[in-house]
């Protein structure tokens, strides 16, 4: 459940998200269209908030930003060059927290624009 939903022809998709469509097998595995994909750790549940850390595998000099579909409030901010925390809000019904990354490269940036799906289980136990 924790694997990236990968949306075709990035730099389109980061302009016009709704017209992006789920890439096939093979673009998943190619690794021009999933440098983007951050591994997902520490991540753990405290009172009400849902807390996880994302590590990129290397440092984006563009800008990074991410919407969460569920429609809590959150806040998602850098820790370092490479690592990045949310905090989802109200998230003790949260099951599934769907992460919407977009890159949006600089001028000089030689990363294309990219936009990346995650769908991440938050919570495994679900009631037991």
């Amino acid at each position: 459940m924790n694997e990236p939903e990968i949306l075709s022809n990035p730099s389109d998709s980061v302009k016009n998200p709704d017209n992006a469509t789920p890439s096939t097998p093979n673009t998943a595995k190619d690794r021009t269209t999933t440098w983007l994909h951050p591994e997902l750790f520490d991540h753990f549940l405290y009172e009400d908030k849902y807390y996880l850390k994302l590590r990129f595998p290397k440092e984006l000099p563009g800008e990074l930003s991410i919407g969460l579909r569920e429609g809590n409030h959150y806040s998602f901010t850098p820790l370092d060059t490479t690592v990045f925390q949310l905090i989802i809000y109200d998230a003790l019904d949260l099951k599934v927290a769907t992460l919407e990354l977009d890159y949006t490269p600089t001028d000089n940036d030689t990363l294309p624009a990219t936009r990346l799906v995650i769908n991440h289980v938050t919570n495994v136990y679900d009631g037991n």
